[in-house]
């Protein structure tokens, strides 16, 4: 059996530098959830617009609050590199529209993980007249 198909070119496997990156982001909001003393559930490898659930704890009891929101992981390298107060993400309107028409609460989290921060908004309030 061949195990080479036309018009495809043979060489290594190769991991991408933009899905390292990606995930960089999200193990970044991981570590900050757990910080939390909250719990983190990632989507899994099908995930088309939202990384992962955020279930709420109290830090003090550790209670379950009844509260989960989903995250979207969005990675910006450099932004809080020039120590500005505030900086401008461009968001596809798909995703809006996705993020928007669901019934749960979604926060778009924009990171630099060479920094280890991270930024937050909480899409359908900052967006409600979109």
């Amino acid at each position: 059996m061949a195990a080479r198909r036309r018009g495809r070119r043979s060489g290594p496997k190769t991991i991408s530098r933009t899905g390292i990156t990606g995930q960089r982001g999200v193990n970044l909001i991981e570590g900050i959830v757990l910080d939390m003393e909250s719990r983190w559930t990632p989507s899994g490898p099908n995930e088309v617009g939202i990384d992962g659930y955020i279930e709420l704890f109290d830090p003090a009891s550790r209670k379950a609050l009844g509260l989960t929101l989903a995250a979207q992981s969005k990675v910006a390298t450099g932004v809080g590199a020039d120590q500005k107060p505030t900086f401008d993400f461009w968001c596809a309107p798909a995703d809006l529209e996705y993020w928007l028409a669901g019934n749960m609460p979604v926060i778009l989290v924009v990171s630099d993980p060479a920094s280890k921060e991270a930024w937050w908004v909480p899409v359908k309030e900052y967006f409600k007249d979109w």
